[in-house]
């Protein structure tokens, strides 16, 4: 296996310079089928199960076409979606096989299970770069707000999962958090990021919602240097206009202090907190329990 940063991506063939391309894959079927044009795998899981194996599992020995990094890719099944400017239709899981384990590790045909990756046919021809966004065709369309020179806006693809993990890996409601824990948060998640003029993130709110009865917002951070402009005021702006994010019956969150802030945006004191429960586990990240 060899890394490249650009290939080409052919339908009806797959990856050209893959064995499966010219039909001399150790699986490839006759006639072609669309379900070996184009495999994916994520980075996340990859890190994980070498963590827990204990094994110097990466990503040459997962033998996948793409690596990617903060989306969940058994979503995409049944889905078509973006890669770049190559559209895609997710097929079925790509599960880890009596030969991937042959010529890496037995552990992986447990290890990997449902988290092997993803089969995907290739609908139109072009050409698939790293960094490349992977986008779900059928995304809402994106809801965004210019503030002075930054962006804000719910766009995935621009998240930066290592700047977030950055910030939050040292916050005191997230300290230690695991990478693999951010990036599937993220991918599960509705969030709005914040974005200096140079493209880089500066901020973040996080949504856990069903988009119908309610809404647990989190996450919300600014980085120190581009405090003080009114940034955090206008992420909440652009929180309560979201369409995805109207007639909740329920909006809740957790801040130590800035009460201030919410205030202003409808957010009060429990009105029965004696009715509220919740199970706490602080020390989950401590332990390294939330990266299994």
């Amino acid at each position: 296996m060899t890394s490249s940063a650009s290939a080409r991506a052919i339908p009806g063939r797959g990856l050209e310079g893959d064995r499966y391309f010219n039909g001399r894959g150790t699986f490839s079927p006759t006639p072609p089928k669309p379900d070996f044009e184009l495999t994916l795998i994520e980075s996340e899981s990859i890190e994980a199960f070498a963590r827990e194996s204990g094994l110097p599992f990466t990503a040459q020995h997962g033998r996948r076409n793409l690596v990617t990094q903060g989306i969940a890719l058994n979503d995409l099944v049944g889905r078509e979606f973006t890669i770049g400017e190559v559209r895609v239709r997710g097929v079925r899981l790509c599960e880890p096989c009596n030969y991937l384990a042959k010529i890496t590790w037995p552990e992986v045909l447990r290890g990997l299970v449902h988290k092997g990756g993803l089969r995907a046919q290739i609908l139109t021809e072009g050409t698939l770069r790293v960094g490349d966004p992977i986008t779900p065709a059928d995304f809402p369309p994106r809801h965004e707000l210019r503030h002075r020179d930054y962006l804000i806006t719910d766009d995935p693809a621009r998240l930066d999962v290592d700047a977030v993990h950055q910030f939050l890996t040292r916050c005191y409601w997230a300290k230690g958090i695991p990478r693999e824990v951010v990036a599937r948060s993220l991918a599960n998640s509705l969030s709005l990021g914040v974005y200096a003029a140079t493209g880089h993130q500066v901020g973040l709110l996080r949504v856990i919602s069903d988009f119908t009865t309610f809404a647990y917002v989190c996450d919300v951070y600014i980085l120190e240097d581009h405090r003080g402009c009114g940034l955090s005021k206008a992420l909440m702006q652009l929180y309560t206009t979201h369409p995805r994010l109207q007639n909740l019956r329920r909006q809740h969150l957790v801040t130590q202090d800035a009460h201030g802030l919410y205030s202003q945006f409808g957010f009060a004191p429990l009105g029965q907190a004696d009715r509220h429960m919740e199970k706490r586990d602080p020390e989950v990240y401590t332990r390294g329990d939330a990266a299994r």
